[in-house]
């Protein structure tokens, strides 16, 4: 995809100028992912998860309930601060060993995951990707956008827990061999406390004016000077999700084509541009359906238009991120979090993860964009 769009904006259906302006936009979304990923192998690397993993199973032994909580409130916290990718590649593995361990069913646990790791994802421009790119036009900072999404994040940190203890009624049934510790591993403490700080500091700079591309950068070199310090040699050539990153591109690239060849201009026909609740309801469901067929990244960009108030991308970013949860190509966390499930032998129900899906997704955008409406009109 990204080599077809290279070839079309050189036969000059999308302008070099323009390129190079998708190119600033994007450019600093990807290199947030890229340093993201770095932050967290390295992290992982370190042992943090397995003694999180350890704590959590300790914890919740006997206690199903209180599994399905800390698994899911895990799923938010890593979403809110890390991205809904990192949920997708390295919380997923985390949740489903310490499941097995526990002795429960693993597939419950996994979906809960991946549907928080979508629906609450609209709490920071960090959580999510579209996120970053709907913040650039909205101005205020992090702190304006917090201001006018808290509801919708309530609204999708609730919902999917209902929905998964609804559907799933073998929660509570043990079906596998009893709690078991994690084995016995050689742990740098001295590197361990390194990933602790900066991961503690990444967390509290993320929430500062800083541009978040930055902050992500700047842990991830610190991180890999740890690493050094401390005797590993990281290979960034590795830690690097290249594939997801050339994707994202292609998906940026193919849309903004698409938009200089006259396409853009049709689609944001059907877009409303108002206020009003109806008119807010209506793109959020036509960006959940643009989502759906051709990935939230580029049904984002396809659809945002000038015209569009901050209420207005506030529900198209509620329609593409809480509503890419039906199709398996929805998201690129989808994607990550089925090829994590394959590695680790979980058979997906694919029918069943639509159905719920569709269920979560249409309890949680219109209740989400009215929340949104709601606490902007009476701000």
């Amino acid at each position: 995809m990204l080599f077809l769009g290279l070839v079309a904006v050189g036969c000059g259906v999308m302008p070099w100028s323009g390129a190079l302006a998708l190119g600033d936009r994007t450019a600093p979304v990807l290199f947030f992912v890229a340093a993201m990923s770095v932050v967290t192998r390295l992290s992982a690397a370190s042992g943090v998860f397995d003694i999180v993993s350890d704590g959590v199973v300790r914890l919740c032994r006997e206690r199903p309930w209180r599994l399905l909580v800390l698994c899911g409130l895990a799923a938010v916290l890593c979403t809110v601060f890390f991205s809904i990718d990192t949920t997708a590649v390295f919380l997923t593995p985390v949740i489903v060993i310490t499941v097995r361990r526990a002795g429960y069913p693993v597939f419950p646990y996994a979906l809960l995951t991946l549907l928080l790791a979508n629906t609450a994802s609209l709490l920071l421009p960090v959580s999510n990707l579209t996120n970053l790119l709907a913040a650039a036009q909205m101005g205020g900072g992090t702190a304006a956008f917090l201001t006018l999404l808290w509801p919708a994040q309530l609204v999708g940190s609730i919902v999917p827990f209902a929905a998964v203890v609804l559907c799933f009624r073998e929660l509570g049934q043990r079906h596998a061999e009893p709690f078991q510790t994690a084995p016995a591993r050689n742990v740098d403490r001295r590197y361990l406390r390194w990933c602790v700080f900066v991961l503690g500091a990444l967390m509290l700079g993320l929430l500062t004016p800083v541009p978040v591309w930055m902050t992500a950068g700047i842990a991830a070199g610190g991180i890999c000077v740890g690493a050094v310090v401390c005797g590993r040699r990281p290979r960034l050539r590795a830690l690097i999700p290249w594939s997801t990153l050339l994707l994202a591109a292609g998906l940026f690239l193919a849309t903004g084509v698409g938009d200089a060849a006259g396409g853009g201009v049709l689609i944001r026909q059907v877009v409303p541009d108002g206020d009003g609740v109806t008119a807010l309801l209506a793109t959020a469901g036509i960006g959940a359906l643009g989502a759906n067929a051709i990935n939230n990244l580029p049904a984002f960009l396809a659809l945002q238009h000038g015209d569009l108030t901050v209420l207005g991308l506030s529900a198209l970013l509620i329609g593409v991120n809480a509503g890419a949860i039906v199709s398996p190509w929805g998201s690129l966390a989808t994607l990550l979090w089925a090829d994590q499930l394959q590695g680790l032998c979980v058979p997906i129900d694919w029918r069943r993860v639509a159905a719920i899906g569709l269920g979560v997704a249409s309890a949680v955008i219109p209740l989400a964009v009215v929340a949104v409406w709601w606490g902007a009109a009476g701000a």
